[in-house]
């Protein structure tokens, strides 16, 4: 249902069209239903970046959470996934569009570790801001809504394939429910109830642990973040669940306040994992190992210390901390080494090739790209600089780069400020997890065919870089080829350094 608003506010209707990709008509396609959600989504973020729009509202209502509640709960959805459709939140299946959960960076003023000859400071990006939704008509029904247009003289455009129950499951779940087809405990007023209800034992489920409950460092120029939990821990714990526990019926303390540490370890884990979702249950194991006295009573479980697991391709790492007095441990947490599986699906094209020189001395840049789904890259540099036939990427660096590297730059100052970089802020196979600015070119081996080869240009997280290359910064004349980069988007609100 859509409002054209033209003439009765003075606001303007404008219709996207749909790019298919595909060469199959789109009704004959078994997944049409997501498909075409997944291009709306995108086609409303897109047009919302083009004119500079942050806020988007939708009409969703009362009648698609009833209907979504009972799709999810055909689909066997458990927990929060049968709250129905939320309120606010950012804008789904536009993951890669760069602006749309982004595009607002904060600045912060990162400083080297005391312990390193390093002696410096540098600005580091990371993404913040970007395009939220809300849904203001959730609580209203389509036949209030319509009732509310015919008595202000708004019109409005209903797509009639709407109404053919065949085309997709939400269409058959719709002609049930408005035609009362289903069983009372399973109608339209029913299911909103079960939904609000749902909602009120996911936010007493969910109790909001506080910042003082733990400490941390997140090391942008290597992606690991280091935390440390205070002391007190589990009377954090218990008293945030005192305030509400009296709410519950038959969940259990313990149940719940593994269920808030879940969500708790999983929001740091997501700060570096590459992967968009990681499910609670996948982390169970973390959990007791970072809050052992959550599981005292629990013989399902070993009850032995773990000092290292991995999940979400993260490493979770505990040791003691040498300034603790009491036993205290640091828990660390850092993107494993890449597969080559992983090598290959995550490299990404900055600047592809081109078959000659471009003449024009002028200033250009290359589209920002998002790279193992934690840093945002992108290049700036003049057009005539661009060798023909060489392609500029980015990807994870290996050890090959780093054996061409030393070939090619012996005794340079080059060779030796990587190799001092790379022990002091990269050592063993954390460097391997590092983005890599590389460069591919064509040459002709022995035999007179054509090979390509590949160069390491830059660390753009470690700020190193060969001759040409340096880091971007607005405040700084660069004559070269220079490199824009950016951590994701992240729910942290402690101090940063690198």
């Amino acid at each position: 249902m859509v409002i054209d608003c033209d003439y009765s506010t003075g606001i303007k209707t404008e219709i996207l069209k749909l790019q298919w990709n595909t060469h199959v008509h789109p009704l004959k396609l078994t997944h049409f239903e997501s498909l075409a959600r997944k291009l709306r989504y995108q086609a409303l973020a897109k047009a919302c970046l083009a004119a500079g729009t942050q806020v988007l509202l939708l009409g969703h209502h009362a009648n698609d959470v009833a209907e979504t509640i009972l799709i999810r709960m055909c689909g066997g959805y458990l927990g929060a996934g049968l709250q129905g459709i939320s309120r606010s939140g950012s804008i789904p299946e536009c993951h890669g569009i760069y602006g749309v959960h982004s595009g607002q960076p904060r600045w912060i003023q990162a400083k080297f570790e005391t312990n390193t000859s390093l002696a410096e400071t540098q600005p580091v990006l990371i993404e913040d801001g970007g395009l939220k939704i809300y849904r203001p008509l959730l609580d209203f029904t389509k036949s209030e809504i319509r009732a509310t247009c015919i008595e202000n003289g708004l019109k409005w455009i209903e797509d009639k394939t709407n109404q053919d129950k065949t085309l997709t499951i939400r269409n058959t779940v719709r002609h049930l429910l408005s035609n009362d087809q289903l069983p009372q405990a399973l109608q339209s007023k029913s299911l909103l109830r079960f939904a609000e209800e749902r909602r009120i034992v996911e936010l007493v489920r969910c109790p909001l642990y506080p910042k003082e409950c733990y400490s941390g460092i997140l090391e942008l120029s290597t992606g690991i973040i280091k935390v440390k939990f205070v002391k007190y821990i589990q009377q954090i714990f218990d008293q945030t669940f005192a305030e509400t526990r009296h709410r519950f019926t038959t969940s259990t303390k313990t149940v719940q306040l593994r269920f808030a540490a879940s969500k708790l370890i999983r929001d740091l884990i997501s700060s570096v994992s590459p992967l968009l979702t990681i499910r609670l249950q996948d982390i169970s194991e973390l959990v007791r190992m970072t809050f052992p006295f959550l599981f005292t009573d629990d013989d399902t479980m070993p009850n032995k210390q773990i000092d290292v697991t991995t999940v979400a391709k993260v490493s979770y790492r505990s040791y003691p901390d040498p300034d603790a007095r009491e036993g205290g441990r640091i828990y660390e947490i850092s993107r494993v080494p890449p597969t080559s599986k992983d090598i290959l699906s995550t490299a990404r094209v900055l600047l592809k090739e081109t078959p000659e020189r471009d003449s024009s001395y002028s200033w250009t840049s290359t589209d920002r790209v998002l790279f193992d789904n934690r840093y945002w890259i992108k290049l700036r540099y003049r057009k005539f600089n661009v060798t023909p036939l060489h392609r500029i990427s980015v990807r994870f660096l290996t050890e090959n780069d780093l054996v061409g590297v030393s070939k090619t730059m012996i005794n340079s100052i080059e060779l030796r400020k990587l190799q001092n970089v790379l022990k002091e802020r990269a050592p063993g196979k954390i460097r391997y997890t590092l983005p890599a600015i590389v460069e591919s070119y064509p040459f002709r081996n022995n035999n007179d065919e054509i090979e390509y080869a590949e160069k390491l240009l830059a660390l753009p997280t470690l700020n190193w870089s060969g001759v040409g290359w340096k880091q971007w910064d607005k405040h700084v004349k660069r004559d070269s080829w220079t490199w824009d980069i950016r951590y994701k988007k992240i729910n942290w609100d402690h101090e940063f350094h690198v």
